[in-house]
């Protein structure tokens, strides 16, 4: 990948930056509806109302809570994983 961004045009490199992009833009939106599913899933039962009640509201809060902590820890393991691959070179 180095070799490539070296030798490329500024076209080319502006090209690969907006699949970069994209892509990164479709796993944001997927893991978003994978996180609307798994908790609507889990935490809401009954459609008596159009809001949620008091136990479906914290459920989705906590179960929200606990994706993003999730998130966060996988974040900071790649953050360092990257860094122990990079002190490797």
């Amino acid at each position: 990948m180095e070799q490539y961004l070296a030798t490329a045009s500024n076209n080319e490199k502006n090209a690969l930056l907006d699949s970069i992009s994209e892509l990164q833009a479709d796993d944001h939106q997927k893991m978003v509806v994978g996180l609307i599913n798994r908790c609507f899933g889990r935490c809401v039962n009954t459609f008596k109302s159009r809001t949620l009640d008091k136990n479906e509201n914290q459920c989705v809060n906590a179960c929200v809570a606990k994706f993003m902590q999730s998130m966060q820890r996988t974040a900071v393991r790649f953050a360092e994983e990257n860094q122990a691959m990079a002190q490797q070179r």
